[in-house]
């Protein structure tokens, strides 16, 4: 495998990944590959990415109720500055099953992305 470390069904979610990119730092600062087609296909991640989006926010906001019947799509989810904390919910289950859900803090300093690859399982 490649530069990354991949958990996989994370919190016991189906396509919930948390994402470790190899990082490569000296006293100037630090270089990572945040994004290698080939890397992620070998972990099995082979989602096609279509958009990237990036946001800014000040101190103890909160953002971000996403869900997506008719188009789901994934997401992955990465922080530059500060600390994000991120609850995935798996409500796919509901309502025959538990709901399955998976808190995630995220410091800048620690280099790890979130990834959803979602599909309809209805």
């Amino acid at each position: 495998m490649g530069q990354i470390k991949v958990e996989k069904n994370a919190g016991g979610i189906e396509g919930l990944c948390v994402i470790e990119p190899s990082v490569h730092g000296d006293q100037r600062g630090y270089f990572m590959e945040t994004y290698n087609q080939k890397d992620m296909e070998e972990a099995g991640l082979t989602m096609k990415f279509v958009q990237d989006n990036q946001s800014g926010s000040g101190k103890a906001v909160l953002r971000g109720l996403h869900f997506q019947k008719k188009y789901p799509q994934g997401k992955l989810v990465r922080v530059i500055r500060g600390t994000v904390f991120d609850v995935a919910v798996d409500i796919r289950s509901f309502p025959n099953k538990r709901i399955l859900r998976n808190n995630l803090c995220l410091p800048a300093c620690k280099q790890k992305n979130i990834a959803t690859r979602l599909r309809d399982t209805t």
